[in-house]
């Protein structure tokens, strides 16, 4: 190979480790985040699912509706099935270019929920239910434990903060393969692709 090609090739792959690499909120930012998003979670945890809508980036709604945001949760409310959320914690925050003066951040938590099937009209609403939550958290994240009543799930997620000197605080957008085609169309096209080289290191 050429002296020239391997030069080449070499500042391509340190470019791309610097696209890359974890970049630090200064602290007066990692205070605003961490509010934020630890009140985020808390209200996942308190299963208020109407409040969560507070935290959400506005723009996002000009292209989903506000009702599809969380419906598989409140459906699965609705037919009596009281999601329980524990270990809730933030994996990891990384802070991303600012871009028309709003900067963004991808935020990585996880959590484990239960959701309990108490009664045998609702352990007959396991099968149905089953294939929904594997296809959405994966099926390796997905246990069904059928004599003791209860489907439990480990989801990992991103969220991608947003800092809009529009409305003076830190919110979010999930940052799910089900909101792509409208995360496109209100995220720079350079952020959105940073999001997704750090998710896939």
């Amino acid at each position: 190979m050429k002296i020239r090609a391997v030069i080449t090739l070499i500042t391509l792959m340190l470019w791309s480790f610097q696209m890359t690499k974890a970049q630090s909120f200064s602290p007066q930012e990692e205070s605003a985040i961490d509010m934020r998003v630890n009140r985020f979670l808390n209200t996942i945890e308190q299963r208020d699912y109407t409040s969560l809508l507070d935290f959400i980036y506005p723009p996002i709604f000009e292209h989903t509706s506000k009702e599809s945001m969380f419906q598989f949760f409140n459906l699965l409310e609705k037919a009596g099935i009281a999601l329980k959320f524990n270990n809730l914690e933030v994996k990891e925050k990384t802070s991303m270019e600012k871009v028309d003066g709003i900067h963004y951040g991808l935020i990585a938590y996880a959590f484990e929920m239960e959701v309990p099937l108490e009664n045998d009209d609702l352990k007959a609403f396991a099968p149905m239910l089953l294939p929904q939550l594997k296809q959405n958290f994966g099926k390796e994240n997905v246990l069904y434990n059928q004599s003791e009543g209860f489907i439990r799930i480990n989801s990992e997620n991103y969220l991608l903060g947003v800092d809009n000197p529009a409305y003076e605080k830190w919110l979010f957008i999930l940052y799910d393969k089900s909101f792509a085609s409208d995360i496109k169309k209100i995220i720079p096209a350079s952020v959105n692709a940073k999001a997704e080289r750090l998710i896939a290191r």
